[in-house]
């Protein structure tokens, strides 16, 4: 499986999605996240957290955009015994 974006390193990544927070294009931010939690099957905050070198607030607050907009929806909670 090839991936267009592997020869960039996580710094690069995180450098592009700073600057486009600097200039209001969230768009690409969100896509880049949904293409993340696509991806993943572990805990969607501390993967967002982890590939995209954001902290915990702003994953957050990435979750809830994408759930409001119908991109993400979040895994069931598990009740505890």
């Amino acid at each position: 499986m090839s991936d267009e974006n592997t020869d960039k390193t996580f710094a690069d990544i995180h450098e592009e999605l700073l600057e486009m927070m600097g200039k209001g294009e969230s768009d690409e931010l969100l896509a880049a996240a949904a293409e993340v939690l696509r991806k993943t099957k572990d805990d969607p905050i501390h993967s967002l957290m982890e590939q995209l070198a954001v902290g915990y607030n702003c994953a957050s607050r990435i979750i809830d955009t994408l759930t409001e907009q119908g991109v993400f929806t979040p895994p069931p909670e598990t009740a505890g015994s």
